[in-house]
């Protein structure tokens, strides 16, 4: 049995491990997802994103009735090839992570406070609640209260 790795529809992973739950020759299924924790107004909270979007490991036998079998699941996008027992243990290793340590952040760090040079609020201080790439979102203090607004990485002053 070798592992394949297979792209998948977005956001469909609930219905597609369904189908491959009741599809013969399946070993074993492998869609990795790490913890990011992130701010809402009611505090910190923490959910499972996938660590490869849209990308799942299959460990199957191959052969072509198989194949034409998955093929029927009208989630199962593009064959993209196999991988072998160690790239499958990195995988498996990086999953046990948190997203933090993973994804690099260019240096903006949650709950340090910055200056904001862009949006309509330039000249404020505001604290990093969460980063999503080249998205933030910060908490500004106005008229005494908390507020969260979206900003990018480039609206804020790193250095200051």
């Amino acid at each position: 049995m070798e592992w394949h790795v297979w792209t998948i529809t977005q956001n469909r992973y609930t219905k597609l491990s369904q189908f491959l739950n009741k599809l013969d020759g399946m070993d074993e299924c492998l869609y990795p997802t790490v913890l990011r924790e992130y701010m809402t107004k009611s505090g910190m909270k923490t959910k499972n994103i996938p660590l490869y979007s849209n990308y799942i490991f299959l460990k199957y036998k191959y052969t072509n009735e198989f194949v034409i079998n998955l093929k029927k699941c009208p989630w199962i996008k593009r064959y993209v090839g196999t991988c072998n027992d160690a790239e499958i243990k990195r995988v498996k290793d990086l999953s046990k992570q948190k997203y933090e340590d993973i994804i690099p952040t260019t240096g903006v760090i949650v709950g340090h406070s910055y200056k904001l040079k862009a949006t309509p609020f330039k000249g404020m201080r505001c604290i990093v609640v969460d980063v999503d790439e080249n998205k933030l979102l910060v908490s500004v203090t106005i008229f005494g209260a908390e507020r969260i607004i979206k900003c990018l990485i480039d609206d804020i002053d790193i250095e200051g």
